[in-house]
């Protein structure tokens, strides 16, 4: 329960020293970075392709004047991440269920 609460704690912290504007320009920098990093550093595995990403936000969010931690930036990284991979996700459609009355059916031999 205790890395929960560090969670929860964190984000606060993390929305305390941040403004909406400063979130809303992390997020499209973490989008970014999850790109620039799946496109340029393809033939890297997942943990290399991460650490690239974060590194590129770092330096993009220090350019525009917004300070994060590694780990504010991989969360960052790992939102798109995780943006990106629900776009991949079936469609589903939600349709009729029809039910079938086996009381009313004649039993097969």
């Amino acid at each position: 329960m205790s890395t929960l609460n560090t969670l929860i704690n964190k984000s606060g912290y993390f929305e305390a020293r941040t403004t909406t504007e400063q979130r809303q320009v992390l997020a499209l920098l973490g989008k970014e970075a999850f790109s620039f990093a799946e496109t340029v550093y393809k033939e890297l595995k997942d943990p290399d392709k991460l650490a690239e990403a974060v590194k590129y936000l770092e330096q993009k969010a220090a350019v525009v004047g917004i300070k994060v931690t590694f780990e504010e930036a991989r969360a960052v990284v790992e939102a798109a991440w995780l943006e990106d991979k629900r776009k991949e996700l079936p469609v589903i459609e939600v349709g009729t269920i029809e039910s079938v009355d086996t009381a009313a059916a004649p039993a097969a031999n």
